[in-house]
């Protein structure tokens, strides 16, 4: 009877170990599966069906430079990452960054009457500074010339006893003319 007992035991156990492993093969391969006609990436909860995506698509670190290059990680909705060029440098590029030696250029543009000069800045955009307010117009990138014809204006005075005339140039420059010597002197602008 003893020995009755002791086989009923081991048998027992022996039940008790394969239950044991069989639970857990059972539960390990529910977790791996999924439902007949479910796909990957696909959850199910409360009867609603939604996809899961694996990685956010877009820039993976922070830009490098690859010679002459901005380069960037990019990585795809399913997590493949590649480089992705994001600009040729036209000097040099450091710490992912295009850079430049600051410089003012030799071309001018207008805004309304102003004339503006380019410069490139360090980080290698032109940008346009003012340099001047054109008083005749500004045009082509350039301050207009006065439009000017020689001519004798309607401006008059007196320097000591000489009755003088305003006289302009076709340059816009002035010159006083003597128009008569008053014998009885001059004041503003006439003979007494």
């Amino acid at each position: 009877m003893k020995d009755k007992n002791w086989e009923s035991v081991l048998m027992f156990s022996f039940a008790i170990v394969v239950i044991i492993i069989f639970g857990s093969i059972i539960f390990i391969s529910s977790r791996n599966s999924k439902p007949q006609g479910q796909a990957d990436g696909e959850i199910r909860a409360g009867g609603a069906i939604t996809f899961e995506t694996p990685c956010t698509q877009g820039p993976v670190g922070t830009p490098y430079c690859a010679e002459n290059n901005v380069v960037e990680v990019y990585q795809d909705a399913s997590c493949v990452k590649g480089e992705k060029l994001v600009k040729t440098c036209s000097s040099k590029c450091e710490n992912g960054e295009c850079t430049c030696r600051p410089t003012e250029i030799n071309s001018f543009n207008c805004l309304n009457d102003d004339l503006l000069r380019a410069s490139v800045g360090r980080d290698c955009f032109t940008t346009w500074k003012k340099v001047a307010t054109c008083p005749f117009g500004c045009s082509e990138g350039a301050c207009r010339s006065p439009e000017c014809t020689s001519t004798y204006l309607n401006v008059y005075s007196c320097f000591g006893d000489l009755l003088k005339r305003k006289f302009q140039n076709d340059d816009c420059s002035y010159r006083w003319d003597t128009i008569v010597s008053c014998p009885n002197g001059c004041s503003s602008g006439a003979c007494n």
